[in-house]
């Protein structure tokens, strides 16, 4: 028969020296109902046994199934048990499958408690039995203790921006998710099963061989900036960026559980990624800026190139311990004076060591009254409403100097209102974790992107003087593209040799006809093909006029040179000047 639990986040814990020690057999069990039906109870779940239930049950201490599947003659005690905790009241009776043993069972919460005493003469029953109620009332009292403080981690964990799991057994069964995690796979059920089976898409990650070996070894891992994409099947996000910590927590020597911590990193990750790109759009500019002015003054080095076209009990320290190991700060004040409650080791270090258990907030750091934090602190009390603060600038007195610190560290933090069970604002639950990276990398590419507008708009200026010097030079250039040898620029000076033609994006044997006569078409397939610079001392040039002017004769000085793209000859820049004539008249 499919059954189901009911949730509960206060599921019971007894101390182990009580529990160890204890003559009575002490049975914790948690109500299983059938699915679909959840007024119908219908087996119980064994959540712990002392060590005097073990020896009479045979069961170990944390059993893995049911109470009739265990026990599945024992329907008798099922039934006692089953109206105890419907009744609600505390009651007890002889079991048969335990002859000399009877059943002390009563309801505590959600659960059910079940004391195991042998049969006693009438003459010392009553004494038994007020022993056994001391034992169960001390036990009930320990839990109810223990359960609050539970509680009260589990809201911590519960509002915390960071993903924290806890992973059981070799199996890694999700035992605890706060919201945050289960949102990084997109809400699905996580509690109770396998990782490898809740989440296949981690196992080509390497996720559950990283499991292993952290599970294995025992040893910390650190894994920072992993990309995850979104859990939406064909969604276009980009994928976020998590830190990472996994760590294994022992008993007897050995992993029992793990713990998972990631802290988004997105921002810091983009951040750096952007400062790249400018810098390199940067560089870029500024070797453009450089080379501008030394095209025309040395040809032979630079030539004019046209512009490219991602439940099982758990005891009270484990969360405890996670607070202490966050990897950020992590503190709690009480009362309205805001005193200290509790910091972890990142909170002591963000304030320099001076934060003192019991100690007022404004009295240990009377520099974050004049900056704001502690009327935050004053409000949230008041009002019950928390409060989120993102890049908040904040000093602190420099432990050498007495000073404050000349530069501010910028933090992200969560003060939420940790309130009592008739909503009344006990405290504050400060969670902060320092972005001041982030932020400098921010300033950082902001500063880079105005340089590199600076830049190019030097660059546009240095462009439109160069155009101008070029308009007014008397020598003749053009560029000629490909192995066509397209004319791509033409200054006015080679314009004004061919007058009345078009000459731009045409080639050069369509434009100029007489090129091909005079040997200037296969000058530019040598330069093209081979990159090397050509001089022709003086080529004479029929040039054919419009209209009824007769042919021309021209003797031009030319200079062939290729340039490159890619390492490939790309086109060629032709320089020429007219000179008087042959180069018998004149010299080379």
């Amino acid at each position: 028969m499919p059954l189901s639990v009911v949730p509960s986040l206060t599921e019971l814990v007894i101390p182990a020296g009580l529990l160890d020690t204890s003559e009575t057999g002490i049975m914790h069990f948690q109500p299983l109902y059938a699915a679909g039906d959840p007024a119908r109870l219908v087996d119980f779940k064994m959540l712990r046994l002392n060590p005097a239930a073990q020896r009479l049950l045979g069961l170990p201490e944390f059993p893995t199934g049911s109470f009739l599947t265990l026990r599945p003659g024992d329907t008798a005690a099922f039934q006692f048990y089953r109206f105890t905790y419907l009744a609600g009241e505390a009651d007890s009776q002889n079991l048969s499958t335990l002859p000399g043993w009877q059943a002390l069972a009563q309801r505590q919460g959600p659960q059910l408690v079940v004391s195991l005493m042998p049969t006693a003469r009438p003459s010392q029953d009553a004494a038994r039995r007020a022993a056994a109620d001391g034992a169960l009332a001390r036990a009930q009292q320990a839990n109810q203790q223990l359960t609050q403080e539970r509680e009260a981690l589990r809201r911590v964990l519960a509002h915390t921006p960071a993903a924290i799991c806890l992973l059981r057994g070799p199996e890694y069964r999700f035992e605890y998710v706060n919201p945050a995690f289960a949102q990084l796979f997109g809400g699905r059920p996580l509690e109770g099963l396998p990782a490898a089976e809740v989440l296949p898409e981690v196992l080509n990650q390497g996720f559950i061989a990283l499991l292993d070996r952290v599970y294995d070894t025992g040893e910390t891992f650190l894994e920072a900036e992993v990309p995850l994409a979104s859990p939406q099947p064909g969604s276009q996000q980009h994928p976020q960026y998590f830190n990472f910590t996994y760590q294994a927590h022992l008993e007897d020597g050995h992993a029992d559980r793990l713990s998972v911590f990631a802290y988004n990193a997105t921002e810091q990750v983009l951040a750096r990624q952007q400062i790249q790109h400018l810098r390199e759009e940067l560089q870029a500019a500024s070797a453009a800026l450089a080379a501008a002015p030394q095209r025309l003054e040395n040809p032979d080095k630079h030539v004019l190139t046209p512009p490219a076209d991602r439940p099982a009990v758990e005891p009270p320290h484990l969360l405890h311990l996670i607070l202490e190991q966050l990897p950020a700060a992590v503190a709690a004040f009480v009362g309205p004076g805001h005193r200290f409650a509790f910091f972890n080791d990142g909170y002591q270090v963000l304030a320099s060591g001076r934060a003192r258990l019991g100690h007022p907030v404004a009295d240990l750091f009377p520099e974050l009254v004049a900056q704001g934090f502690t009327a935050i602190l004053d409000e949230i009390y008041a009002t019950g409403q928390p409060y989120w603060g993102e890049r908040q600038p904040a000093r602190l007195y420099a432990l050498v100097s007495g000073q404050l610190a000349p530069e501010p560290k910028y933090i992200d933090f969560l003060y939420q209102p940790l309130k009592s069970a008739q909503g009344q604002t006990q405290g504050i639950l400060a969670f902060i974790v320092d972005v001041t990276e982030q932020v400098l990398a921010q300033q950082q590419a902001e500063a880079l992107r105005a340089e590199a507008q600076a830049a190019t708009y030097r660059q546009a200026q240095e462009g439109t003087a160069l155009q101008e010097l070029l308009a007014h030079t008397s020598a003749a250039i053009a560029l000629v593209r490909g192995p066509a040898h397209q004319f791509t620029y033409v200054n006015p000076a080679f314009e004004r040799l061919f007058p009345g033609r078009a000459l731009l994006g045409k080639a050069a044997a369509e434009a100029l006809p007489e090129a091909i006569t005079h040997n200037l078409v296969a000058l530019l397939d040598h330069v093209h093909q081979t990159g090397e610079t050509r001089v022709v001392p003086a080529m004479p040039l029929t040039v054919a006029q419009f209209g009824n002017q007769l042919a021309t004769v021209l003797y031009l000085a030319i200079t062939c040179q290729a340039y490159r793209e890619n390492g490939q000859s790309a086109g060629v820049s032709l320089l020429a000047v007219e000179v008087s004539g042959p180069p018998h008249l004149h010299g080379s």
